[in-house]
């Protein structure tokens, strides 16, 4: 069985060590095994907009879109919305699942024109993983599957604090999700 790295579209990923690293900044490690793999499509990153804070600030961003915001004036029209990212694994033989253990590496934080943003409270939109930290590592169960290739789309969200500034600044994180298929049952 070919690497998924090895297919194309080969300009999507580069090779690293046994794994593949996406891009766009979300990253996911396939481990070759006796059975499956699993690889990341990453459809966009958490991208809380453009906006002028107004001393200290929150906006919170929840997997399914939902916006909510305190202390700062958004910018019309700047892109805002959950980092998305599609899951593929691709099993032995179908009607398996997979366990998988997935890592979210640490968020640095960001200071733009002034203001200073830290990435916290992140939360997914599938069971198992719904309230992942950062640094933080958990198993997940794939359900099983019966087809070829198996696709789980994933949104993160998460809280954006804010503090200084006052020039409109753009906070987008570009989050590191790492993956690695433990098992297939």
């Amino acid at each position: 069985m070919r690497h998924p790295c090895s297919n194309p579209p080969a300009s999507r990923y580069r090779r690293a060590g046994i794994g593949c690293i996406a891009a766009a900044g979300l990253a996911l490690t396939a481990t070759p095994a006796a059975a499956g793999t699993v690889e990341l499509v990453v459809v966009q990153p958490l991208d809380f907009g453009a906006m002028v804070v107004l001393g200290a600030a929150r906006k919170q961003i929840t997997p399914d879109g939902r916006i909510t915001a305190s202390g700062l004036a958004a910018v019309p029209g700047a892109r805002e919305g959950a980092a998305e990212f599609i899951l593929r694994y691709r099993p032995d033989s179908p009607g398996r699942s997979a366990l998988l253990l997935v890592t979210l590496a640490t968020a640095s934080p960001l200071t733009v024109n002034g203001s200073t943003g830290t990435l916290t409270g992140l939360a997914t939109d599938l069971p198992g993983l719904l309230g992942l930290t950062n640094g933080q590592s958990r198993t997940l169960r794939l359900t099983p599957c019966a087809a070829l290739l198996c696709e789980t789309r994933i949104r993160v969200g998460g809280t954006l604090t804010l503090s200084g500034g006052s020039t409109a600044a753009s906070f987008s994180f570009p989050l590191q999700v790492t993956a690695r298929l433990l098992a297939e049952l």
